[in-house]
């Protein structure tokens, strides 16, 4: 049971690093090149740890890690985000927030230079405020929005702008 614990508290406490690691970049403390160094020893930290322990999915483990390796999992490189988007797609139902996959979808879509089907990313502006990425047929975004269930891309922008 002990090593259990230790594997769910590890992802916490990576997960932890790397929003420190955004925060020090976003304050300006740390530059881009530190920025990436340090974003890159976080996500192989966290691909040996899924390779010895597996991804720790919501039917199985609690919802705070699994919700820390999806994070750790969006702020990957490309590569590695193809990687656990297999495993999320493959992954017995009940395992994956259905709106979780919106997210590796989107990120996908916009490396592969496509645009975003569900809106989930943004850009933030100096004023605070966000601007989506390219969105495909943005008439139809609130549609698939709740077909995976997402609220409405009013609401996300309206919260995103407050956190």
């Amino acid at each position: 049971m002990k090593d259990l614990a230790t594997n769910q508290s590890y992802l916490l406490e990576l997960l932890d690093e790397d929003q420190k690691n955004i925060k020090l970049f976003g304050l300006n403390e740390i530059n881009r090149d530190e920025f990436l160094k340090r974003s890159l020893q976080i996500t192989e930290n966290f691909k040996l740890h899924l390779n010895k322990n597996g991804f720790p999915f919501k039917n199985k483990e609690p919802y705070e890690v699994y919700k820390a390796a999806f994070i750790l999992s969006l702020h990957a490189n490309p590569e590695f985000l193809i990687e656990i988007e297999k495993i999320f797609n493959n992954a017995e139902d009940g395992a994956v927030d259905s709106e979780h996959k919106a997210y590796f979808v989107d990120k996908l879509r916009l490396y592969e230079g496509k645009q975003q089907l569900y809106g989930t990313q943004f850009k933030r502006l100096p004023n605070g405020s966000i601007e989506f990425l390219p969105i495909e047929k943005p008439e139809n975004i609130n549609i698939r929005r709740e077909e995976i269930g997402l609220s409405t891309l009013e609401e996300y922008k309206k919260l995103a702008e407050k956190n």
